[in-house]
């Protein structure tokens, strides 16, 4: 199996949570009210042929310099 981990501010990765959202909700205010920061992280398995062509994307922008096309891969 293959997982992607992500992590990031709460207020950019909430509105990629797909399972549980109303629990990061109530955890998060939590801590707001102590005061205290957060950061979010995030997982999801991949499906291997997806990851295969994303890889092959991946590793021919690395191939040709194209650095700024990989975050919209």
């Amino acid at each position: 199996k293959v997982y992607m981990y992500c992590k990031g501010a709460d207020d950019i990765m909430i509105p990629r949570i797909v399972n549980n959202r109303s629990k990061v909700f109530e955890n998060l205010n939590w801590f707001a009210t102590k005061g205290r920061r957060t950061l979010v992280y995030a997982f999801k398995e991949l499906d291997p042929l997806l990851t295969k062509i994303w890889i092959q994307k991946y590793d021919s922008c690395v191939r040709h310099q194209k650095f700024d096309q990989i975050a919209s891969l």
